[in-house]
């Protein structure tokens, strides 16, 4: 999957390279002009995602980094990012199974299924304060660094959406919903793990591990998808005005040489 943006050169711009194309101008377009255009589309792009997309940034940065995910000709600029996971933020993406993919590589069970484990990691915030508490003093009177609190809660029911494809999303058709129930407290026998990250401090992460298995409910370990963020939709055509100074500037330049 791919996202790719382009906008022409600016027709202010555009018009002086038409008026005079020389090898000069199109080397200072292509040239000095370039870095600071796509330094300018990087560090907008970059912006849009902390704001429309927070939660995705890092990961929309690191795409952007990348040697030819902002290109810069004489005729155009081009943002082009092949991060799948930003392509699917970017435009949205279909709620999906993830059982058969997880199960792949899971072990044979005497029922002649499959299961697998999987660890499934906690924001420290989402941990109950109480539970934070109980573990950091359990962790502080042991000596130990990984702490397991043991506890059998029960679950508790849900209604979830689940995003269409990026067509659907497109045309505006609302997510469809989908009801189901934990078979236990998402916080059960979670586990504390502590590392040293300086000499006086500590960071502590939490994870809990659940199974699954080819008996495993159908309206289980299903990813809602993605709801388009479009983050770099606006950033081209706003940085326009910008892009035709820096054009400007370089031609000025080098037909003062």
């Amino acid at each position: 999957m791919l996202v790719k943006l382009k906008t022409k050169i600016p027709s202010s711009s555009g018009a002086a390279i038409a008026a005079k194309v020389t090898r000069a101008v199109r080397r200072a377009v292509t040239g000095a002009a370039a870095p600071r255009i796509a330094a300018l589309v990087v560090d907008r792009a970059s912006a849009a995602a902390d704001k429309l997309a927070p939660d995705f940034a890092p990961r929309y940065k690191a795409a952007l980094r990348k040697p030819r995910a902002v290109t810069v000709t004489d005729k155009e600029v081009t943002i082009a990012i092949d991060d799948p996971v930003v392509a699917a933020v970017e435009r949205g993406s279909a709620a999906f199974d993830m059982k058969p993919k997880l199960l792949a590589r899971g072990k044979p069970s005497k029922s002649g299924g499959a299961y697998v484990d999987v660890q499934l990691r906690h924001k420290t915030s989402a941990v109950p304060q109480a539970m934070r508490t109980a573990m950091r003093r359990a962790a502080r009177s042991l000596g130990a660094g990984e702490i397991r609190l043991a506890a059998k809660t029960e679950g508790r029911a849900l209604t979830r959406q689940l995003n269409r494809g990026p067509i659907s999303q497109a045309l505006g058709v609302a997510p469809r919903k989908q009801s189901v129930r934990h078979k236990r407290g998402i916080h059960d026998d979670i586990t504390r793990r502590s590392t040293r990250t300086r000499v006086d401090r500590w960071s502590a992460r939490y994870s809990t591990f659940r199974r699954i298995s080819t008996r495993s409910a159908a309206s289980s370990w299903w990813h809602p998808g993605f709801k388009a963020r479009r983050a770099l939709d606006g950033v081209l055509p706003g940085a326009k005005k910008e892009i035709a100074g820096i054009i400007r500037d370089a031609v000025a330049k080098t037909r003062s040489q």
